[in-house]
């Protein structure tokens, strides 16, 4: 079995506590005295104790840790409440910590040391893009390599960002503080909130090692990933990136916004990104490959789209460009959905034919070789429909897509009893679904007995979403809540969340720690 304590020089896992002393499970003569010993509650596992701002201190007994040195820091924590700073642990000086692993004023998660004991210098600050939510266990993770500088963040054992720091922490000389750090010689940034599973070792946790540890106090999450998109230079994207999310509603860009595959075929853009896995466990990813034309002076656009394959969203066999047999002017945000009835893979996207206003095309192959002849899937006349994204939901399949008629903009939906063929998406699609504003780019996700629309509010640059029962009637606008204020996409473009295993989720974790 995974031994958490086995790692570090000192843990503290808050369910031994005796007379207002945590033991340290590695070091039996060193403490955590606690000011509130009988404030304890649930634990990410046992018990952990609960702080409620300034009037509760949790402080080291006989331990002064030197942070100029290699060293890793390790720990649990739930807010209750948010203030501009929140510092879950630290590390003492006369005027400053040398160390906060805290939230910063900014809203994300971030690490910052502090080269001298004094509030006039400037810290070297390593930032997650993941915002902290009230309630919610986070498992936070910090490592500092003395001979590089190199400092990282890990949330939820996941690497969101590192900096390379030129001057080390100062040798602070006081205490280790759990839930408040100091400033100006003074207890300060106070949490409300719970920390648990408490580590610190004098050297640089692996990647490895800490994913573990995150696996530890979360054994039967569920583990969603999110493919993106950022937009580069004259509307281009650079490649595939990642985000993370246990609950389908924060998300936090995974290794710095890290390429995990930067384009390589068609006219060498990499936009729209949609990843699906199949029955046979590999995930097929297919991509818009054109240039934006009102973006790129002598944009020429691809009749065609992007397709690449892999076991683990890592490792990626090389890319190939599928063309489409049709006189269309471009070929944009193509999805991929499996058709059990028939062990096909249909291939759709949008496109407009002969001058035509766009309409939803599609392809049938069942290895991504061959492909059968392209077809409509779903036009109306007269009407300007582009990236429709497709699940099934029981004996139906839902269908939500962008009406692009001018003064709308927003998202739409229809059911089908039939994925293609004959009597395929015939219906007019729904009322709008969203408001007033541009939404483009839906896709889908199911979570817990409810359905999630999530879109790209591309006119304020930000991600925006919805929910409705997966009973209720879905093409109903009806049925469906806004909850665009509760979820945070930072930076992101249009693309698809997945629910992947374990397995999936360690391997990007240790890739994007390379």
């Amino acid at each position: 079995a995974f031994e958490p304590a086995s790692l570090f020089d000192h843990y503290w896992d808050f369910d031994h506590v005796e007379d207002g002393q945590a033991l340290d499970a590695v070091a039996s003569d060193v403490t955590l005295s606690l000011s509130s010993p009988d404030a304890l509650g649930p634990g990410v596992m046992g018990t952990a104790p609960t702080l409620q701002g300034a009037g509760s201190t949790i402080d080291s007994e006989g331990l002064r840790f030197d942070p100029s040195g290699d060293f890793s820091l390790s720990v649990w924590v739930q807010l209750s409440l948010v203030h501009s700073f929140d510092t879950v642990v630290s590390q003492a000086g006369e005027n400053v910590s040398a160390f906060y692993l805290q939230k910063r004023s900014d809203d994300r998660w971030s690490f910052a040391t502090f080269s001298q004991d004094d509030t006039g210098a400037s810290p070297c600050v390593t930032s997650g893009s993941l915002q902290p939510k009230v309630g919610e266990w986070y498992h936070l993770a910090a490592t500092r390599e003395a001979a590089t500088g190199e400092q990282r963040l890990y949330v939820d054992g996941m690497l969101l960002g590192r900096a390379s720091c030129a001057a080390a922490p100062f040798a602070a000389k006081g205490e280790l503080s759990v839930g408040r750090g100091t400033w100006d010689g003074q207890g300060a940034d106070a949490i409300n909130g719970s920390v648990d599973e408490l580590g610190i070792a004098s050297r640089v946790l692996s990647a490895d090692e800490i994913v573990n540890l995150y696996r530890q106090g979360r054994p039967n999450a569920s583990y969603y990933l999110f493919a993106y998109f950022v937009e580069v230079g004259q509307g281009r994207g650079d490649g595939l990136r990642l985000a993370y999310s246990h609950d389908g509603l924060y998300w936090g860009a995974i290794g710095e916004s890290k390429v995990f595959m930067p384009p390589m075929v068609g006219g060498g853009s990499f936009r729209d990104p949609h990843v699906m896995r199949a029955p046979d466990g590999n995930y097929h990813l297919v991509f818009t490959t054109s240039c934006v034309p009102w973006a790129e002076s002598n944009c020429v656009q691809d009749r065609g789209f992007g397709h690449a394959w892999s076991t683990d969203l890592v490792h990626w066999n090389d890319q190939v460009y599928i063309p489409v047999d049709l006189q269309i002017e471009h070929a944009w945000a193509p999805e991929t959905i499996y058709d059990e009835a028939t062990s096909q893979f249909m291939v759709y996207w949008s496109s407009p034919l002969n001058g035509q206003p766009h309409s939803i095309y599609y392809l049938l192959t069942k290895d991504f070789v061959d492909f059968g002849t392209p077809a409509v899937l779903y036009t109306q006349s007269g009407r300007n429909f582009i990236d429709a994204t497709i699940r099934r939901q029981g004996d139906q399949y839902l269908m939500v897509l962008k009406d692009e008629a001018d003064g709308q903009k927003n998202l739409r939906a229809l059911a089908s009893s039939a994925l293609f063929g004959n009597g395929a998406w015939s219906d007019a699609p729904s009322a709008p679904l969203t408001g007033n504003y541009g939404a483009e780019g839906p896709s889908l996700l199911e979570r817990d007995g409810q359905l999630f629309v999530y879109f790209d509010k591309y006119d304020e640059g930000a991600y925006g979403a919805l929910r409705a029962d997966e009973s209720s009637a879905l093409t109903d606008p009806k049925s469906w809540t806004d909850i665009s204020g509760s979820v945070f996409f930072p930076g992101v473009r249009h693309g698809t969340p997945i629910e992947v295993p374990w397995d999936i989720f360690r391997a990007v974790a240790l890739a994007a720690a390379e």
